[in-house]
Order: C-alpha cells, then sequence, then structure tokens
C-alpha cells in the first residue's frame, strides 16, 4: 500500500493546526470578558433564551407599531449617555431622569414596551436579567428588525438605583451647530 507524500501530510499537519486555531479563538471571542463584567456569554447559564425572547417580542410590537423602532434607539441612547447604558433612564422618580424637558419628546408607549419586554423575560428567566441589558438588546434588537445589520452585545450591565435628573443636561441638544455636538460626545 502505497503512503501518502509528505507534502501531503505536512499539507494535512498545517491545515489541521489551523483549523484549531481558528475554533479556540473564536471560542474564545464568544466567553471572554469583553470589558468591567461584560460578555456575549453572560447570559448563556441563567437564560440561554434571552436574545430569542426579545426579538420574539418586539418582532410582534413593530407589527403593530413600526415607529417604535427608531424609539427604542432614542431610549437606548438617552440612557447611556447620561450615566452609562444603567437602566437609569428607566426609575420612577420625582422627578425621573425621564421628567426631564430633553426627555419629554420619548414615547410613553416605547417605555411600557419595554416594561413589558420586562416582564416577558422575567417570567421566563426570574428577576436575573437587568433593565440596562434589555434596553440594549432592544435597540440592537431594534436595528435588526428595521433592515440594519444583526451583531453580537456583549451584556451583563447593572441597573442603576438612582438616576441623575441634572447629568441630563449633558444630552446634545437637536439644534447644536456639529462642533459643539463634537465636543459633547468627546467629554464622554
Amino acid at each position: 500500500m502505497a503512503t501518502p507524500p509528505n507534502s501531503f501530510c505536512s499539507l494535512f499537519f498545517i491545515y489541521s493546526i489551523l483549523l484549531s486555531s481558528f475554533f479556540l479563538a473564536y471560542e474564545a471571542q464568544a466567553y471572554s470578558p469583553v470589558v468591567n463584567g461584560l460578555s456575549y456569554s453572560f447570559y448563556s447559564q441563567t437564560c440561554p433564551k434571552l436574545e430569542s425572547i426579545v426579538r420574539n417580542h418586539l418582532e410582534k410590537e413593530f407589527t403593530q407599531a413600526s415607529w417604535q423602532a427608531a424609539a427604542l434607539l432614542v431610549v437606548f441612547f438617552h440612557d447611556c449617555f447620561v450615566q452609562g447604558c444603567d437602566g437609569s433612564l428607566l426609575l420612577d422618580g420625582n422627578p425621573g431622569e425621564r421628567d426631564h424637558p430633553l426627555n419629554r419628546g420619548i414615547s410613553l408607549k416605547v417605555l411600557r414596551t419595554i416594561d413589558d419586554l420586562r416582564n416577558v423575560v422575567h417570567n421566563e428567566c426570574g428577576r436575573i436579567v437587568s433593565c440596562a441589558d434589555i434596553t440594549v438588546l432592544a435597540a440592537r434588537d431594534a436595528v435588526y428588525l428595521s433592515g440594519g445589520p444583526n451583531f453580537a452585545v456583549p451584556l451583563g450591565r447593572r441597573d442603576s438605583l438612582n438616576f441623575s435628573f441634572e447629568e441630563v443636561n449633558n444630552l446634545p441638544l437637536p439644534y447644536n451647530i456639529t462642533s459643539v455636538t463634537l465636543q459633547t460626545f468627546a467629554s464622554k
């Protein structure tokens, strides 16, 4: 019986090493922490269906009110820009962040949608998923369900227990000139 030539064995060996390296790198990327405890697999054990729960719920919502996709991006931006993505915009207070004049344009309907989504997630998985992560996933799926790209988002954010009415003043104003808006973003 003939043995394969040395070049074939060498190529097979190199191919095996490259393939193994690819899978190891892929696994490391999928499960390694991103930053500050965030991870692409944060809920993989505690709520493995989280992303499909969020997407399925929003698909139903968008069939009735597709405008909510843009409104979810506004909620995401207004929450994340003020104190970081911490769900503080969703907290009730007197006055709360959402009562600030710069947040008055945020739809109460979309806030109810996030609250309904939170209830669905908590009923399915328990109260382990943060409102901040639900908001981030909702914004990501709003992009995807509107025809944009699908992309992974790291999870593991913690909800804030307080809000800052004053910090909302740091949101960029819609009528600012470009240089002022860029300075506002640079300050974050």
